[in-house]
């Protein structure tokens, strides 16, 4: 089996693989958020509202260090399967999320008293490119604006970081979280 990877609006390209046989199996969509243009205070009366209905937002480094890392790798462990994927996961035989180039000052996370229920951070896995990274809210959490929420404030630190544009990319099927990056800007 060969899978390849292309644009859609590069027509001459699906028109050679289409010659080929090739079927669609995975549709993705990417945009951009102009990080100096993006303006927190937009966001801030929603994340109040949480704040009042006891969701607490921080950073990772503002987690208890005897735990943040454990605690950590069990949230993302949990929505990790909802993630969709063209192909099977395979599990990692580590549990260091953070070596997945997700710098510990750019990860947030929504909490519930003390547990986690919702996370998003940037990825710096290629140089110059600025992503985000995985980005998920506890299926118990979901449709609250927990997800925007986190979003803003990994925007708002990569603002402050001087930084311009930030990636953003995702399954066709995800249309919560192409919502959620409409919302903020992408």
């Amino acid at each position: 089996q060969l899978w390849t990877c292309i644009r859609a609006d590069f027509v001459p390209m699906v028109e050679f693989l289409n010659t080929f046989n090739f079927s669609e199996e995975f549709r993705s969509w990417g945009s951009h958020l102009d990080v100096q243009a993006f303006d927190i205070a937009a966001y801030l009366p929603q994340k109040q509202q949480l704040e009042a209905e006891g969701i607490r937002f921080c950073s990772y480094l503002e987690l208890d260090e005897a735990n943040r890392e454990q605690d950590l790798v069990s949230f993302h462990k949990q929505i990790e399967d909802d993630v969709p994927f063209y192909e099977p996961i395979i599990p990692k035989e580590r549990d260091d999320i953070r070596a997945d180039n997700i710098p510990d000052e750019s990860c947030f996370v929504a909490l519930d008293g003390n547990n986690i229920v919702g996370m998003a951070s940037l990825d710096t896995a290629v140089e110059g490119l600025l992503q985000n990274g995985l980005t998920g809210v506890h299926r118990n959490y979901r449709n609250r604006g927990i997800a925007t929420i986190l979003k803003a404030l990994v925007a708002n630190y990569a603002k402050t970081q001087g930084e311009v544009d930030i990636n953003a990319a995702g399954s066709g099927d995800n249309q919560s979280m192409r919502q959620v990056n409409e919302k903020l800007g992408y």
